[in-house]
């Protein structure tokens, strides 16, 4: 891979981010539903902070994988993808160049949860920690659907329900115990048991393991699939 080539499609992609209203929608979204939600509900500091937690880990369970999917397989349908390798771009390079330009997206956002939440210090150190972990999980995962699949239609159906699931599981798993032993398993449950509660003494080996665990899977998954199908 060279890096001249990363950076041109990461500048490609800022550049195309004005353009591509349904991505950059996305990302606004969920930090004004935030601040709606927080005026909107009669609140102290501690459940401002809960609110922002809740909807950071929601925002890293949906978006990144989205984001990645979708441009993946828009490209693919507009034939830009063509375009860029016959101009000699290889496919991990062009995926290098996009998962930068997501996760860019996706750092700008979790400083404005932290402003938001008024996070500081060593808490904001393990608040951007846990988002940024799980952000690689739903970037690998994004990146999955948009190779597997063939068109925008066609991503939709198959990456709707996944991103629901792995967004608001954890949450319907607080009020019932039978869905806490199912969303266990999923990086986006570890990462609300470590964010809500932003202490040495909660940031446990296990809970990482999982999210290195499903990391793994994912990472498993997308060599796979990039090996069987590419970027064609």
């Amino acid at each position: 891979m060279k890096i001249n080539r990363i950076n041109a499609v990461f500048k490609k992609q800022l550049k195309d981010t004005l353009k591509n209203k349904r991505v950059l929608i996305q990302f606004i979204v969920f930090p004004i539903l935030t601040l709606l939600i927080i005026y909107s509900v009669p609140s102290d500091g501690n459940t401002s902070e809960s609110i922002v937690s809740m909807m950071a880990v929601t925002f890293t369970g949906m978006i990144p994988a989205a984001a990645m999917a979708t441009i993946i397989a828009e490209e693919k349908e507009k034939n830009t993808l063509r375009v860029l390798m016959m101009s000699n771009v290889k496919p991990m390079e062009y995926l290098a160049g996009l998962a930068g330009y997501v996760f860019l997206l996706c750092m700008v956002n979790y400083i404005v949860f932290a402003l938001i939440g008024g996070f500081n210090g060593v808490r904001l150190l393990y608040f951007l920690v846990v988002l940024i972990t799980g952000s690689i999980a739903s970037m690998l995962l994004g990146s999955i659907l948009g190779i597997f699949t063939r068109n925008q239609m066609s991503l939709m159906g198959i990456m709707t329900p996944i991103i629901l699931i792995l967004a608001y599981l954890p949450i319907f798993a607080t009020v019932n115990t039978s869905l806490q032993i199912v969303s266990w398993i999923l990086y986006t449950q570890q990462m609300n048991n470590l964010i809500y509660d932003l202490s040495a003494v909660n940031f446990t080996w296990d809970k990482f393991a999982i999210i290195g665990a499903n990391i793994a899977l994912l990472l498993a998954i997308f060599i796979s699939v990039y090996k069987t199908k590419s970027l064609e």
